[in-house]
């Protein structure tokens, strides 16, 4: 399969932003000059871009991890979850299953604002979406304990 031009160049970008965060020994990522502009230009591209976005967007909560980026990482990740589109909240559900794999315990401080969003999407209209998410609820589980969120989403 051949990219167009812009999906190159969108890839490449992507590709390069994730070394740049993956490598991040100075904090770049945790300004607001630096980090403010790029969250919503990724959930933007999140849908069409998931397979280079999400390894962006969790290297970045990685590297910009504050109270405050996390909160607006997660609030971004969860707006996607209610889009109309099943593309968007499948990527949004695939991105929030990569901030668990990456950052694991440190996300879970967000779990209680993010269980509505999970009962929601264990009920969604397409299976794909509800597919990823008991994928989301088992990888949550690796670190709350066997059945500890089953229990909180009913």
């Amino acid at each position: 399969m051949s990219l167009t031009p812009h999906a190159f160049a969108t890839t490449s970008v992507l590709r390069a932003l994730y070394q740049g965060m993956l490598n991040d020994s100075s904090d770049f990522w945790q300004s607001p000059t630096h980090f403010d502009p790029l969250l919503p230009a990724l959930f933007t591209i999140l849908p069409t871009f998931s397979e280079f976005a999400i390894p962006c967007l969790t290297e970045l909560a990685a590297a910009a991890q504050s109270e405050e980026h996390s909160k607006s990482i997660n609030s971004g990740v969860l707006a996607l979850m209610r889009d109309d589109s099943e593309a968007t909240r499948l990527a949004a559900v695939r991105a929030m299953v990569g901030l668990y794999a990456r950052l694991g315990e440190d996300w879970l401080g967000l779990l209680p604002e993010t269980v509505p969003f999970i009962a929601e999407l264990m009920e969604d209209d397409d299976e794909t979406v509800e597919r990823e998410t008991q994928r989301l609820i088992k990888r949550i589980e690796e670190y709350l304990g066997e059945g500890e969120l089953q229990g909180m989403l009913k």
